[in-house]
Order: structure tokens, then sequence, then C-alpha cells
């Protein structure tokens, strides 16, 4: 697969640009290859493209220039290929407010172009409204896996997060890209088990399992390598609050896999992931500054009685 395919599903798919309407690629060096070929791939569809390159956008999270956050609420359709994510800016946050259609596509590379980003993301959304429809009033998730993985969460009253489908085409729609993710806030003091990560945590891919034994919520052991230690330093000295499984999610997307990298690594198809911390921002309880994310690979996970994943396969 080629990036400009990547580029072409980006605009015409996921975010259904026109002919006429004004496109603004917010980028910034590093991400210039990807930046140019949603440029062309915007052109090809008659739109009105606009390349905006910054310096590096070192720091995440920061406020974008006043001149471009103005542009963004002049454009109807604005693709962010940048280093870092302009999620929660202001100017993001009024954009999609006043209408404008926004992709944000932080430390994007190649390699995701032409991977997840080539993905059928028509069939990404109909699956994840598919499986929606028949987990939503469940009050009860079971995940068990390879190496000891054993934990129940309780998830009543608590509602799924389904955008993160990568369709963006109704005015307003904000969206990640690639995505391909499906997730939910759990109850804070609930969760009780073991969770043994094999995949990655905070999207460094893990050379030794990591174990975390769970109560009530709360990670109250660790076991394994240097994560264990920086997680049990980080914990037992700092944000204490973030110490709990704030939440869980599942990757729908068969075209990511695990890298180490957060645009591919929670919704690599398959895989079974814990939020770590901070899920306000979701519907959750737990205010911070920490949230990270734990993948395991070849899970299988229940909610309520129905068997989703197995062994890394969907059954469902």
């Amino acid at each position: 697969m080629s990036m400009e395919e990547g580029a072409k599903n980006a605009v015409a798919v996921c975010m259904g640009t026109r002919r006429g309407e004004r496109v603004l690629i917010i980028s910034d060096k590093p991400r210039n290859k990807v930046a140019r070929a949603l440029f062309n791939a915007s052109e090809e569809v008659g739109a009105e493209p606009v390349l905006a390159e910054m310096s590096s956008f070192r720091q995440n999270e920061r406020e974008l220039p006043l001149h471009l956050a103005k542009a963004m609420m002049y454009s109807d359709v604005v693709f962010a290929p940048t280093e870092n994510s302009i999620s929660h800016t202001r100017a993001r946050i009024v954009a999609s407010k006043a209408g404008v259609r926004i992709a944000s596509m932080p430390g994007i590379r190649s390699r995701e172009m032409t991977g997840p980003m080539t993905a059928d993301f028509e069939e990404i959304a109909a699956n994840i409204r598919r499986i929606y429809e028949e987990v939503r009033r469940k009050k009860k998730i079971t995940v068990t896996g390879k190496g000891g993985t054993e934990i129940s969460m309780s998830v009543d009253g608590r509602m799924w997060v389904t955008e993160d489908s990568g369709l963006a085409r109704e005015k307003g729609a904000f969206t990640n890209l690639p995505a391909g993710n499906m997730f939910t806030p759990v109850i804070e003091k609930n969760s009780n088990g073991i969770i043994v990560v094999d995949g990655t945590l905070d999207n460094k891919t893990l050379r030794t399992p990591l174990k975390l034994e769970v109560k009530k919520g709360k990670i109250v052991n660790y076991e394994g390598g240097k994560e264990a230690e920086y997680l049990k330093e980080m914990f037992e000295k700092g944000e204490k609050r973030s110490s709990y499984i704030g939440g869980f999610g599942m990757g729908m997307n068969p075209k990511a896999g695990i890298v180490g990298h957060p645009l591919q690594d929670e919704i690599a198809l398959g895989t079974a992931h814990f939020y770590i911390g901070e899920n306000f921002s979701f519907g959750g309880r737990i205010r911070g500054s920490i949230r990270m994310n734990a993948v395991i690979r070849k899970a299988t996970v229940k909610i309520g009685e129905i068997t989703i994943i197995e062994k890394g396969e969907f059954v469902f």
C-alpha cells in the first residue's frame, strides 16, 4: 500500500471531503511528506487545500498560533499531521463547535499512512456499532490471557465511546486518524484481578511482561523489570489517584499492529488495552495529569455473557 492510498482514504472516506470545500492542512517539518500527500488527495477530489507549515509543534496540547487558529474557523475540513496532538487546544475545540470537521494525526509516519490508514473504515465503523448494540447495557467485563491475566471490571452505568471509528463526515465531527477503537471508563473501585501486560506500556514495547495486581480498582503490586519500578515510584511518590484502572478498550483496525506507537498500539485488531489513571475526559471520575495505556496480546474478552474476543481473535 502507498502513502497516497492512505491519504485518499483520509480525505475522501474518513472526512467525506467534497468538491469546493476549504481544506486546511496544519503540519510541522517532521510531517511534511504526510501533509503533502493529504494536499494532493484534497486537490484530486476538487477541494481547495491550503498547507500551513509551522516550526516543530514540540509540546503536547500547547496552543496554536492565533492566525492559524483563525484560519481553522474559515475551513470546512482540517487535517493536523503534527508531531504532537492539537486535540485539546482551544483552537481545535472552538473550531469543532463552529462546525469544522477535524482530523488530528499526531506523530503520524509513512508507516501509519501505508498501514492502518488504508483500512476499510466503513467496515470498522459498522463493527463498532454492531458490538456496541449488544454490549451497551452489560455491566461486567472479564479479561483473561496468557501469562496469568484474569481481571473483572464493572461498567454498570458507564457509556462506551464509539466515535473512534475514523469517520468524521458530520458538521463539527472530530476524530484521530488512523482510528479503530472502542472503549469505556470502568467503575473506579470495582476492578479486581491480575493484568499481565505483554504488548506495550505507554507506547513502549515491553521486553519483560509487566504483572499488575489490582484490588478494588487500585494497582497494589508491580512485577516485571524497570517498568514495574517506574510505576511503583511514580504512584507511591507522585499522583496516587492515578494508580487506579480507569478504562478498558478493544482495538478494531486490521491494518494496525503493536509497534510501540500511539497511532497503532491501541487500535490493533484483537488487542485489549487498559487505561491507567485519568478517565474524567471520557466519562469517568478520575481527574489527573497521568493516563497510561497498557496493551495485552491475544486476550479473551467477555462482556456480560458474550465472548467478543477469544485469544486475540474477534469471534462475535
